[in-house]
């Protein structure tokens, strides 16, 4: 596998609905994002495959066990454009938090306290959800889901935790099935209490990295020991490891250059060790995204060069897309 620099690019599915909807100034958003990104030297994406939340005009699964055109087009539209552009997307399948629905929807649905990793009935319900998206054929393509060249993998959840490996053993052969060219992952922080026995299930091992967010007192030194660590864990499993987010905010304490000197720091360390197959960071937006959207958010303004302090690390990520190729 060739190893990669990526971001991740969450709002695919949700703005590439509403393009196809034809909501005003949505057009051409989903384009823009993995146009930029092929323009730095990205060859990996990674974004949502779920949106599960009744209340959203573009929900994927507005009730259980029902799927929508309009959520469906999103991911379709992603697809389509990500092979234009020489993109590959890893795609999450579902969410541990409340956004977009989330394990708390699955629960609401089930009539369920707790326990969604070890409740049959949610757990049976995701599976088939799950074959449903990686069969649906993109009208766009003529091409299934779980056989698009544009997809490089398959994460079970975004950000699982607790105990996951029995659930994850009953969801990957599903996966695996419907889409047997494809990588599959949990998804995981590496905070999960049985990290490496999940990890030892899937073909990559997942962390994420927000040091700002888990009150470590120093990010650079922390994060350094974070990704060695669980890459020699992962080395120890024969499996690679892949930094699925990793951000510093633009609204604490850090000055931008601090915070992209650290960033270096972080992506040295994952190059030099043979196990870690990429690293994604949180996250990419396009223009019309106002600032203020979500605190790590980074950028590549249209008619400027890279370095420009505006786009705070599009020409950190070129340069290190260059350097991993």
């Amino acid at each position: 596998m060739k190893r990669f620099i990526g971001t991740n690019c969450y709002f695919l599915q949700e703005e590439g609905a509403r393009e196809c909807l034809g909501w005003t100034g949505y057009d051409g958003r989903v384009d823009e994002a993995l146009r930029k990104c092929a323009g730095l030297g990205l060859t990996v994406v990674r974004a949502w495959a779920f949106n599960d939340d009744p209340d959203n005009p573009v929900a994927i699964q507005p009730a259980p066990g029902q799927l929508s055109e309009a959520g469906l087009a999103g991911i379709d539209l992603a697809l389509e454009r990500a092979a234009a552009h020489g993109v590959q997307l890893i795609l999450s399948l579902g969410n541990f938090w409340e956004d977009y629905g989330g394990v708390p929807q699955y629960l609401r649905w089930h009539n369920a306290r707790g326990g969604f990793f070890g409740n049959s009935k949610i757990i049976e319900h995701y599976g088939d959800h799950i074959e449903a998206l990686l069969s649906r054929v993109n009208p766009r393509t003529g091409i299934a889901w779980g056989h698009d060249p544009a997809v490089l993998g398959w994460e079970l959840m975004n950000e699982p935790r607790g105990r996951i490996a029995g659930w994850v053993e009953q969801l990957v052969p599903r996966v695996r099935a419907a889409a047997p060219d494809h990588l599959v992952l949990t998804g995981g922080e590496g905070q999960e209490d049985d990290w490496d026995e999940s990890s030892a299930l899937v073909d990559v091992a997942s962390i994420h990295l927000y040091p700002e967010e888990w009150g470590w007192p120093d990010a650079a030194d922390a994060g350094v020991r974070w990704i060695r660590s669980h890459a020699d864990r992962a080395a120890a499993l024969n499996k690679p490891l892949l930094l699925g987010e990793f951000g510093l905010s633009n609204r604490r304490g850090l000055k931008l250059p601090e915070r992209r000197r650290i960033y270096r720091r972080w992506l040295a360390a994952a190059r030099a060790h043979p196990a870690v197959l990429g690293a994604c960071s949180w996250s990419f937006s396009t223009d019309d995204r106002p600032d203020a959207w979500d605190e790590f958010t980074w950028t590549w303004r249209d008619g400027t060069d890279p370095s420009a302090a505006s786009n705070r690390y599009a020409d950190l990520h070129r340069d290190e897309a260059a350097r991993w190729a």
